[in-house]
């Protein structure tokens, strides 16, 4: 799925024979011959998201508080959230194709306080316990994790504790909090590919 998706990718956006990638995905190119070290530009995510929708809303009511976020809200702190428990940050992204997520939510759970990503993650039903061993692995032993296959539209629901990735810290960014996101189900994007 991620060869698939970044030599689209590739296809699709390069320009003048470069094509601007995140370091996680110059990484993928090299190593499986898709671009030349010449033709890749390291680029930064707020650049890699590419057309994106953005918005604030009431966890209680889903009612739209802010929408059509303007690109400097991806400067402001993840820790926004935890200061205003009662909402959610809601992100649809080009970049996101690449590893197959149908938009995501970020928001900090009312009774724990923990950060949590949920989303929609297409990848074949068959592939659950590599997707269930991939966030053993990665979350810990401990984190609760919520994963369901919706079969009316071949979607994986997927709730984590993104606090749990290697990295996260409530002194991020919204992009930096989406770059951590999308690397880690990036990893997994491989792992399912090499299966």
């Amino acid at each position: 799925m991620i060869k698939k998706n970044m030599m689209k990718y590739i296809e699709n956006d390069g320009k003048n024979g470069k094509i601007s990638v995140l370091p996680i995905e110059r990484a993928y190119l090299l190593e499986n011959g898709l671009a030349d070290e010449e033709n890749i530009v390291i680029g930064n995510i707020s650049d890699r998201l590419g057309q994106t929708y953005m918005e604030l809303a009431n966890k209680e009511s889903d009612e739209v508080i802010k929408q059509g976020m303007p690109a400097s809200f991806l400067e402001e702190k993840i820790s926004l959230l935890r200061l205003n428990l009662e909402e959610y940050l809601y992100v649809e992204s080009d970049l996101f194709n690449i590893i197959q997520v149908d938009g995501l939510t970020l928001e900090v759970d009312s009774v724990f306080r923990k950060y949590d990503a949920l989303f929609g993650f297409r990848a074949p039903k068959k592939q659950e316990q590599l997707i269930r061993a991939y966030f053993v692995e990665q979350l810990g032993e401990e984190a609760t994790y919520s994963l369901m296959f919706n079969g009316q539209d071949g979607l994986w629901d997927v709730n984590f504790p993104i606090e749990n990735v290697d990295g996260f810290t409530e002194d991020l960014t919204v992009a930096e909090t989406l770059e951590l996101f999308y690397q880690f189900m990036f990893e997994l994007g491989k792992k399912l590919e090499e299966k």
